[in-house]
């Protein structure tokens, strides 16, 4: 098997989210482009040079219906409506015709190919305390399913102690079941969940816990949009998306350091593979 290169990828990736902008188009459906790509499709009118996956968001709302609808002649949804073994609280539109990742924490039990997330957005509290106590607790919720997830994916070996070994066959043991993974991921749903989208003047993202705070936005943002081009075609993008990318970012129209300019496969967390 081939690797893909990094450009390979980027236009792989790209394919998929065309065929789910024609499907959102068709049926109403709201989404935009988020967190990198976001950024792409605004500084470069396409890929950040370096960045190698795609990221999309739905108001709550548009995802369950997304999740419910969607249908496709090249690719297949995945999420935990769907597959009560997926490891992930949102959703991934993925290709197992033509292409094959290696992921170093995996995310469902099969084997699939090249994907792009598609995460909710729900309904986040009015006053900023309790906005950071959701947040922490999703947090500390995500914590331990990183945690559960590497753990399934590590190996015993030779080249550590045997003390180590021990430990992560005593971790291996506890979490075999799945029971543990699920009631986690069970939890951290319930906690995105509590405050249903649009009945407060808030929203934010609480799938994927990477920041330290949480990035609350206006509902509003998240109901107007405009179309930006992003390759060798559009997509859609939130109409306040410079006050968006601003509460994440920060002054996002600047290049990061060069020694951060990284995707997740240069940094050997995934690889993709041409299929023979």
């Amino acid at each position: 098997m081939r690797e893909l290169s990094l450009r390979e990828l980027q236009l792989f990736t790209l394919d998929i989210l065309k065929d789910v902008h024609t499907f959102c188009i068709n049926n109403q459906l709201h989404y935009s482009v988020a967190f990198g790509t976001l950024i792409g499709a605004i500084r470069h009118r396409g890929f950040i040079p370096w960045d190698d996956d795609i990221d999309i968001v739905m108001p709550r709302p548009d995802y369950e219906r997304f999740c419910q609808t969607y249908h496709s002649e090249r690719f297949h949804l995945k999420h935990r409506g769907n597959d009560k073994n997926c490891m992930i609280t949102f959703a991934r539109v993925y290709d197992n015709q033509k292409t094959m990742a290696q992921d170093v924490i995996p995310w469902c039990k099969e084997s699939t190919g090249i994907w792009i997330d598609v995460f909710p957005i729900d309904g986040a509290p009015i006053s900023q305390q309790e906005q950071q106590q959701q947040f922490d607790k999703a947090k500390k919720l995500w914590n331990k399913v990183i945690k559960v997830r590497k753990t399934k994916a590590a190996h015993l070996s030779r080249k550590v102690s045997v003390l180590h070994n021990y430990r992560l066959l005593n971790r291996k043991m506890r979490f075999l079941n799945g029971h543990i993974l699920n009631h986690l991921l069970d939890k951290q749903e319930s906690i995105m969940r509590k405050v249903p989208y649009g009945t407060t003047p808030f929203c934010m993202h609480l799938s994927v816990l990477d920041a330290n705070h949480p990035e609350v936005v206006k509902t509003d943002s998240m109901n107007r949009y405009v179309l930006k081009p992003f390759e060798d075609t559009e997509v859609m993008v939130m109409e306040d998306y410079d006050e968006i990318l601003r509460i994440t970012y920060g002054d996002y129209m600047q290049l990061p350091p060069e020694e951060d300019r990284v995707g997740h496969s240069t940094q050997g967390q995934i690889k993709y593979f041409w299929k023979d």
